[in-house]
């Protein structure tokens, strides 16, 4: 997937405040940087992992190819990516109204950890907070240890 596409469908999801291609080429430089795309190409994620943490950057599905379980397996794909290298909390933030997102972090087993207040602004000027998550790795569900399987029954 080339940074034009990663633009194209990030624009299409964040219109307000899309990255462009040269951006997302400036982040693959970055030391750290993990990009993963979807074998469909139709959506991808960016993280940036340092020592034992990594930030969730972006991570953008085409609007059309939502609700396919393309967010959690490319989430399900950078934690055990993370993982191998050492990596044990994956942080991100989203905005206080994305319920779709919200669900989606809360059911691997994110927790909110702090806010940052008017964080995001719309097109009309209003002031949209961020929450602060993490989640220990591996990724899993929700309420489950993140360091013991869960149980089969």
């Amino acid at each position: 997937m080339t940074p034009q596409d990663m633009a194209a469908i990030h624009r299409a999801c964040f219109p307000r405040r899309a990255w462009s291609a040269e951006e997302i080429e400036v982040l693959a430089k970055h030391a750290g940087a993990q990009f993963l795309a979807s074998e469909d190409h139709r959506g991808f994620l960016i993280a940036r992992a340092v020592l034992d943490e990594a930030e969730l950057l972006t991570i953008a599905v085409a609007p059309a190819a939502r609700r396919a379980g393309i967010a959690r397996a490319l989430l399900m794909r950078l934690s055990l990516q993370l993982q191998r290298s050492g990596v044990t909390e994956l942080f991100l933030e989203v905005g206080a109204n994305n319920r779709p997102a919200m669900a989606l972090y809360t059911g691997l087993g994110f927790a909110v950890t702090g806010t940052r207040p008017g964080y995001y602004k719309s097109a009309e000027g209003a002031a949209e907070d961020a929450l602060l998550m993490r989640a220990a790795l591996p990724l899993g569900q929700a309420g489950q240890s993140m360091t013991t399987p869960p149980k089969s029954g």
